[in-house]
């Protein structure tokens, strides 16, 4: 279980297939008609989509919620154009939209925190609380830097969002 942000005008780098398209507008229409494939085509499939997703971040971005939740409060905690709105619905899978402009606001003030090293410090001073403190909330829902990048690059190219 966890969120899924799903981007509203995505920046496409790559196109998918005409089989996958295809694939994909049956599937629209019947799910059930994915179990009837051979094991290749899904293989094939689920192949496809990985590469689409990796080449065009902004399409989507899923995460559960042990890693979302501490992504979304130091997004809150960086981004003070973000609205009260904003800042307590990104907590929950409603479909709260972020537009355009504050998705790619989000991005910029990601990657100053990482080019100026305050992400990092951030998560060496959460880190170091939850040992000193022995805070179990912390510990279950950690902080990272990968995590923290891919977000920024989905927000640079998901053309606004909603979260699921």
């Amino acid at each position: 279980m966890g969120i899924l942000l799903s981007g509203i005008q995505p920046k496409i780098n790559k196109e998918p297939s005409k089989q996958y398209t295809k694939l994909t507008k049956l599937l629209d229409k019947d799910l059930g008609a994915f179990s009837d494939l051979p094991e290749s085509a899904k293989t094939d499939y689920y192949d496809e989509r990985h590469t689409l997703l990796k080449a065009n971040p902004g399409i989507e971005y899923a995460c559960n919620w042990w890693w979302w939740r501490p992504i979304w409060t130091y997004v809150c905690k960086v981004c003070d154009f973000l609205d009260e709105d904003d800042r307590h619905n990104g907590n929950y899978n409603d479909g709260h939209f972020i537009s355009k402009s504050k998705a790619r606001k989000i991005a910029s003030v990601i990657t100053y925190e990482l080019l100026s090293g305050h992400a990092e410090m951030y998560k060496a001073a959460r880190d170091a609380k939850a040992e000193k403190e022995n805070d179990e909330y912390i510990k279950m829902y950690p902080f990272t830097m990968d995590e923290l990048i891919i977000f920024r690059n989905f927000c640079r190219e998901c053309g606004g969002f909603r979260i699921w």
